[in-house]
Formats: structure tokens, C-alpha cells, sequence
């Protein structure tokens, strides 16, 4: 029973040291946004480790994707008489390209403004999605797909590591086979049972790693990550 749990550990250790991170040699801090890149593909990347994009998060995907909109020269920010936000629909003003993702969020918020000369204030926005529940959430959802498809194909991450689902076989093996030996000796064998049960919660806890990113996909997280933390601290810089 004791050497299985010591296995158990072992093998825990071992699975946990394989899914380590990459290190990388990224610039602690950076000042350029990636080119080429947009909020929702650089999300995808930025919550990685965060369990991907959660609801919280997405609002913050949607903002972000908006302000890159204005920045593109596609909207336009303004304030009404209740000083409301205001979006404003402008067209192709800089001549600058949308990605995949940025496209199909620019479809859907021109088809919000179209109901009101090309304008909208987030209160008619929230009143449209209420009346078009069905089209904003297949359009949310395409937004969403399109910003995966944008770094699919730029080698972030890696597959599932075979070790992992032989961890997930093991645990679960592990686990009958402790009730099933303990039911058949009615209780007369504990320690390997007992042995049994525990490297198969180890197993079923080490399946549970999350796979890591590719040493490219680290590199750009590192990028991001040091986009953010330029920007908290630069204010600051001076004394840094």
C-alpha cells in the first residue's frame, strides 16, 4: 500500500515537472502592440492559464475589440446630451484592415446601428439584444470562433500529452479496483486497497494538468504579459 502511494507521488511529480512552462527570453516590459493581432485572438492566448475566456472576461474581449474598431478608424466615440456614450458607425475612414474576428464584430454592431441612423448608445444596444436575442448570441458566438480561428494555425499550443490520458486510465482503474478488492475480501485486505484508492486520486488529480503552451505560444503570452504590465506601470517608469 505504501510503495503504491510513493509510486502515485512519483509519477504525480513527474507529470506535473512535464507540463512545466516553457522558459522564454521575452522583454519583461513592451510598448508595441503585435501586429497583426487583435483583442479576441490575443485573449485566447492571455487567459490561457485562466481557464480560457470566462464570462468576466469577455465583456473586456467586446470593449477592447470596440476601442480597436475606433483606433481603426471604423467607429467613432461621442457623447449625447445626457453625456451617454455614443458609437457611432464611420466606414473604412483609415483604410486599414479588420481581422476575422474584428470583421464579424463590426457586421454585428452595423447592424445594431442601422436601426438608428447608424448610431447607438449601449442602451439600445442592450434594447436590441433583448429584441434580437437569437442574432446577437450566433453572432457573439461567431466573434468568438473567428478570434480562435486567428492564431489557430500559429503553433501556440501542444497536443495532450498521452501521459494524461494514461493517468486519467490509471486513476479510474485504481479506484474500482480498491472497492472491488475490498468487497472481495469483505474488508480483510485494508493497506493495498487503501494504496489502491490513493494512487488513483493522484492519477485522476495529475490528468487534470492543464496542457501547456508551445515554446512560441510562451513567448507571445510573455509578450502580452509584459504589453500589461507596461502599461500599469508606466506611469511610474521614471522612478523605475
Amino acid at each position: 500500500g505504501i510503495l503504491l502511494v510513493l509510486v502515485g507521488l512519483m509519477l504525480l511529480v513527474w507529470i506535473k515537472k512535464k507540463a512545466k512552462p516553457y522558459a522564454v527570453d521575452a522583454p519583461e516590459c513592451t510598448r508595441e502592440i503585435p501586429e497583426g493581432s487583435s483583442p479576441g485572438g490575443a485573449a485566447n492566448l492571455f487567459y490561457f492559464y485562466n481557464s480560457g475566456i470566462n464570462e468576466k472576461a469577455r465583456g473586456r474581449v467586446f470593449s477592447a475589440t470596440l476601442m480597436s474598431l475606433a483606433h481603426k478608424g471604423y467607429v467613432r466615440f461621442e457623447t449625447d446630451e445626457q453625456k451617454k456614450l455614443v458609437v457611432t458607425i464611420i466606414g473604412n475612414t483609415k483604410n486599414a484592415l479588420l481581422t476575422l474576428s474584428e470583421q464579424s464584430f463590426y457586421d454585428m454592431i452595423t447592424t445594431v446601428a442601422s436601426d438608428s441612423d447608424q448610431k447607438f448608445t449601449m442602451k439600445q444596444f442592450e434594447k436590441y439584444a433583448e429584441e434580437h436575442s437569437k442574432y446577437i448570441d450566433s453572432s457573439i458566438e461567431e466573434f468568438l470562433a473567428q478570434a480562435k480561428r486567428e492564431i489557430a494555425d500559429r503553433g501556440y499550443y501542444e497536443h495532450r500529452p498521452a501521459s494524461l490520458t494514461v493517468s486519467t486510465i490509471l486513476g479510474v482503474v485504481g479506484i474500482i479496483a480498491a472497492i472491488l478488492i475490498l468487497i472481495g475480501t469483505n474488508g480483510w485486505l485494508v493497506y493495498i486497497p487503501l494504496g489502491l484508492f490513493v494512487f488513483g486520486i493522484l492519477m485522476i488529480f495529475a490528468a487534470s494538468t492543464k496542457t501547456r503552451l508551445s515554446k512560441q505560444g510562451e513567448y507571445d503570452y510573455a509578450v502580452w504579459r509584459g504589453l500589461k504590465k507596461y502599461i500599469l506601470e508606466f506611469s511610474s517608469m521614471k522612478e523605475k
